[in-house]
């Protein structure tokens, strides 16, 4: 989602779904993707990574995927990332 200036020029604004926000960018030959407010990681794979938040679940498939956990509910994914699907809701 984009910001709209007065000049009509287009500024990147910030996204929260449901209370955790997702930075991603191109690393190498795969991605990385970042998650904030992640409570638990629910299932952890080379394959397949599900993480849980306050307002629902994040589900990454891929190949060669690693995880990395830093401060704060930050986790970062990197690695071949083939589908990332959301669920809201109840845990």
């Amino acid at each position: 989602m984009t910001k709209r200036t007065r000049e009509g020029e287009s500024l990147p604004k910030r996204r929260e779904l449901s209370g955790f926000f997702i930075d991603g960018k191109r690393c190498g030959g795969g991605m990385s993707v970042a998650f904030g407010r992640i409570i638990s990681i629910k299932e952890y794979s080379k394959e397949r990574i599900e993480l849980l938040s306050h307002g629902g679940r994040v589900i990454l498939t891929g190949r060669r995927l690693s995880l990395s956990v830093y401060e704060g509910g930050t986790v970062e994914v990197l690695g071949r990332i083939e589908e990332i699907s959301f669920t809201y809701g109840k845990n």
